[in-house]
């Protein structure tokens, strides 16, 4: 909201006369502005019944904590407490017993050419009035404004909002760099690059010459198509093959077709993990059972995400 004098129809002929209501207008109008920024920063905390720490008010003393004891100095800063923006002086005091350090409003008057005033009628008073926010030694049943404690030092919240954009920022960053490591179209990786290993025991190794596996991203959804000839030793209970863009998955994707090739059958496999949330390998095996030495090939496809 902006709230602002209309001066364009006042001349020296067509004065204005000030009236109460224009000096409380004048008065309240930055107050909105002000509240309104500070909103932007420490969201619907503002106006509530904690103080907010704008600046300063750093306690360096050792006290820490209601229902402990130790000395209490602050530096000077500033506080918005019920949408109201104060100064707080230093403070410099012990905290004992069951007391506990608390805001209190100190009124002072400006005097430079000001309070005392005289007002129409011939008597004075003082308009000009300083409100600022002092912490001292208080209790908690007392009438004090507010309590140190529960103050919300707004260097929190911007630190907070700092570690929030950096981290969505490297994710953006990781995940931009992952769907350009793939590319947009089907890429392959072929026989030389493929990278093979097993799980519980026993040796893989790739055979022919047409191994390939086949990868397209589209949006931030990888497929995964795969035919590898291998020659086995040993009973290993899973082969492993190293996925393209190494750490670069996530830890879930999805196959429904893995098939291992044993003599003149086909058999169904599984697909799992190595590697936890940061997978690099795609571990298969047979639904039930050891993988032996009959198995000559692995085929199938996956869908996954990339993190």
């Amino acid at each position: 909201m902006a709230s602002y004098l209309d001066t364009s129809a006042i001349t020296d002929t067509k004065q204005f006369p000030v009236k109460k209501g224009t000096i409380d207008f004048l008065q309240n109008s930055h107050k909105v502005d002000t509240k309104e920024v500070v909103r932007a920063l420490a969201g619907s905390n503002v106006g509530g019944a904690a103080p907010i720490v704008l600046g300063g008010c750093v306690n360096s003393g050792t006290w820490n904590g209601n229902g402990t004891t130790g000395s209490v100095i602050t530096t000077a800063g500033s506080v918005m407490f019920l949408g109201i923006v104060y100064v707080v002086p230093a403070a410099n005091f012990t905290i004992s017993g069951s007391n506990i350090p608390v805001f209190n409003f100190v009124t002072s008057q400006y005097t430079a050419n000001a309070d005392p005033v005289t007002y129409t009628d011939g008597t004075t008073g003082n308009i000009h009035d300083i409100v600022t926010m002092v912490l001292s030694s208080g209790t908690t049943t007392g009438s004090q404004a507010a309590n140190y404690a529960d103050c919300i030092f707004m260097k929190n919240l911007l630190q907070l909002d700092s570690k929030i954009d950096s981290s969505i920022a490297t994710e953006v960053t990781n995940r931009n760099a992952a769907i350009a490591a793939v590319g947009t179209g089907w890429q392959n990786v072929g026989n030389a690059g493929v990278s093979l290993g097993t799980v519980g025991g026993g040796t893989v190794s790739q055979s022919g010459t047409t191994n390939y596996i086949n990868w397209v991203v589209i949006g931030n959804t990888i497929h995964l198509t795969f035919d590898i000839s291998v020659t086995i030793s040993g009973t290993p209970s899973a082969i492993t093959f190293v996925l393209p863009g190494s750490n670069q998955w996530a830890a879930s994707f999805s196959g429904t077709n893995i098939i291992f090739a044993q003599g003149n059958s086909d058999n169904l496999g599984s697909v799992n993990f190595t590697g936890a949330s940061n997978a690099t390998k795609v571990l298969m095996g047979l639904v039930t059972g050891t993988i032996s030495s009959s198995i000559t090939r692995f085929s199938g496809s996956l869908t996954g995400q990339i993190v």
